[in-house]
């Protein structure tokens, strides 16, 4: 019934112009331990996967530059490598979006972000949660980018998973989700 278990909490923080993962002390603990409090779980099947979060400096996955994200998928692969995680979930909360001096919300960084992930991390979990504060916009295709062509699950609440399947839905999927797959996680859930 339980295959993925995210771990939290890691944050994606704005340090001198930069997005930079941040790790609570308690995580950063059990990572650097990560044979005693993560292995174990590997090796009776659970997929280990790092959540990251805003971490309220105004500075989120809705709003990095081109720069950023770049730098901050090769920063989130060497965590994934070097602690041996299945992969990361994205949770775009407390991220504080709004303040002086920060970049407003674009439509395209999430999914630009999702892409470079994924593409630094191909053999690994890709999942998020969609929230749909800053998930909405990536129910269109954003810069050529279908993001669920790079998502391995998108983790929502059961009555907006449902709400997305109904002839006359108002909350839509994100872009490359097949319905067919939506169907296979009903099926599974039932």
């Amino acid at each position: 019934l339980l295959d993925i278990l995210n771990v939290r909490t890691a944050f994606l923080k704005e340090v001198q112009g930069h997005a930079t993962l941040t790790y609570t002390t308690d995580m950063e603990y059990v990572l650097k331990n990560h044979s005693h409090y993560l292995r174990p779980m590997q090796e009776n099947g659970l997929k280990v996967c790092l959540a990251i979060m805003g971490g309220g400096t105004g500075l989120g996955f809705a709003n990095l530059t081109d720069a950023q994200i770049s730098d901050f998928a090769a920063q989130v692969q060497t965590a994934v490598s070097l602690y041996d995680l299945d992969g990361i979930n994205l949770w775009d909360k407390g991220a504080g979006y709004g303040k002086e001096g920060v970049a407003p919300i674009n439509d395209t960084s999430y999914a630009k972000l999702i892409k470079a992930l994924k593409n630094a991390m191909p053999g690994k979990l890709l999942t998020l949660v969609d929230t749909r504060e800053t998930t909405e916009a990536l129910c269109d295709e954003q810069a050529g980018i279908s993001v669920g062509n790079y998502l391995d699950y998108a983790w929502s609440s059961l009555e907006r998973l449902f709400s997305t399947l109904r002839t006359d839905a108002t909350i839509r999927p994100l872009a490359g989700i097949r319905k067919r797959n939506m169907d296979y996680i009903l099926r599974d859930i039932a």
